[in-house]
């Protein structure tokens, strides 16, 4: 029988493919560090784990799941090292397929140090012989009044670059599908973000 485990089910993302699957009728399990905070699901069945406790992801993961790998809101180090743990755990649980929350750009030569992380952890994947699917979304659209400062502007390194952005309920819809539906499972990356970089 196909299961779907979202990690991160009471973070925005998670909380938001979680919601999806719910609402598609997919069984699935919910994979949390806070109970209270997951959304009401109608008896999804819950599990509480955290990627810094591998005993706690050894009972949260079955052989044969399909599993949602939330990447953790941490600095690239520690990130890295979180994300190795739940990979280990996952090889070692023997899931079916991985798909994995990463960011546009992700690799070892990204010049945003956060992509680089996140091709730090696709590399991880690739060598732990995991099926998984990384996807690539931009800068999230339904977060860009929190960019401004108290003057109103957007400061930092941007000069004349440029941004693509995804929105989250938009891309919780695809993450759904790739979870739910194995006949993608073979696509080496997917990407999702708006239509044009601006």
């Amino acid at each position: 029988d196909l299961l779907i485990v979202v990690t991160g089910a009471s973070g925005h993302v998670g909380g938001l493919v979680a919601r999806e699957l719910a609402r598609r009728g997919v069984p699935l399990r919910a994979v949390t560090r806070n109970v209270e905070r997951v959304p009401d699901l109608g008896g999804v069945e819950v599990a509480l784990a955290g990627y810094d406790e591998p005993d706690t992801l050894m009972d949260a993961l079955e052989p044969g799941d399909r599993v949602f790998m939330v990447s953790m809101h941490e600095p690239p180090e520690r990130r890295i090292a979180l994300h190795r743990g739940f990979i280990d755990v996952a090889a070692r649980r023997r899931v079916a397929h991985v798909v994995y929350l990463s960011f546009v750009g992700a690799g070892p030569d990204a010049s945003f140090v956060h992509a680089r992380s996140h091709g730090a952890t696709e590399s991880m994947l690739a060598g732990s012989g995991l099926s998984f699917t990384p996807v690539r979304n931009g800068m999230y659209a339904d977060e860009i009044a929190s960019w401004f400062d108290p003057g109103g502007r957007i400061t930092g390194p941007g000069g004349d670059g440029r941004v693509s952005l995804s929105y989250r309920p938009e891309l919780a819809e695809a993450i759904a599908v790739l979870l739910a539906d194995p006949t993608h499972d073979d696509r080496p990356v997917v990407t999702i973000t708006g239509p044009e970089s601006f």
